[in-house]
């Protein structure tokens, strides 16, 4: 599809897969959490159901991602479905799911900010402060928590040039509801078609076609592929970094 035309004057992000490679941030964190929390529940021999459990997190045993895991699902039928069916392959009652879940999602609040501080985000940095060199308004759009959002943010050096975010703390309708995108353009006083939306799922894309955002970024960070994503966005990177070459943003 070729690059919109029309003028920008606002960025909206997703966060998982599309402000950062989810793989490389993920998976060493989820590897040690799950080891943890299993050994915790008396689980800690149980290399397969270990490894069922990562994979609805949405990484295969070496770190790809895979489209069909929870992360990128911001359907809660399907979460509940996926759920389930984890608990039938893995012999453990929906209870002891939640359970672990729970668990492992504490785990991971330990570990993540340490991780998060090893590694380079300087090219973030570089492209989040070259949009607002040059006027844009930038916002995050998640189904993250806040306080977990705000370590990302904080951690990877991008809190200065956040404008916006939501959360599933502001109890919003997840994607493809466009009320997230609605309440963006409400609180800047903006048309949905001064807004650029970069995401890195098929829902995403959805998302902003429904909000009729002015341009559709989809970027192969995340679950799905970029011949995949090329479907339903206007353009598509297999990186972030890449949106540089956006002659829409900078032109």
């Amino acid at each position: 599809m070729q690059e919109n035309e029309r003028p920008l004057k606002a960025i909206l992000f997703d966060k998982d897969g599309t402000i950062f490679d989810y793989s490389r941030v993920w998976f060493d964190v989820l590897k040690t959490s799950v080891d943890i929390v299993f050994e915790q529940y008396g689980l800690g021999n149980k290399q397969h159901t270990k490894d069922l459990i990562i994979r609805l997190m949405g990484l295969d045993e070496q770190g790809h991602t895979l489209s069909d895991g929870v992360i990128f699902s911001h359907n809660k039928l399907n979460i509940v479905k996926n759920g389930l069916r984890f608990a039938i392959h893995a012999h453990l009652s929906p209870i002891k799911v939640i359970q672990l879940s729970n668990a492992i999602v504490k785990q991971n609040d330990k570990h993540i900010s340490q991780h998060l501080l090893k590694l380079d985000f300087s090219k973030q940095q570089q492209l989040f402060k070259a949009l607002k060199d040059r006027g844009y308004i930038v916002g995050i759009v998640t189904v993250d928590r806040k306080a977990s959002l705000d370590i990302f943010l904080k951690d990877m050096g991008l809190e200065q040039y956040i404008d916006f975010t939501t959360t599933r703390d502001d109890h919003l309708p997840n994607k493809p509801n466009t009320k997230s995108f609605e309440h963006f353009c409400e609180k800047f006083n903006l048309s949905p078609t001064e807004v650029a939306f970069v995401g890195d799922t098929i829902t995403d894309m959805k998302y902003a076609t429904k909000a009729k955002a002015g341009l559709k970024i989809g970027v192969g960070w995340g679950g799905y592929s970029i011949k995949e994503l090329q479907s339903v966005a206007d353009v598509t990177y297999e990186t972030l970094f890449e949106i540089w070459n956006n002659k829409t943003i900078f032109n």
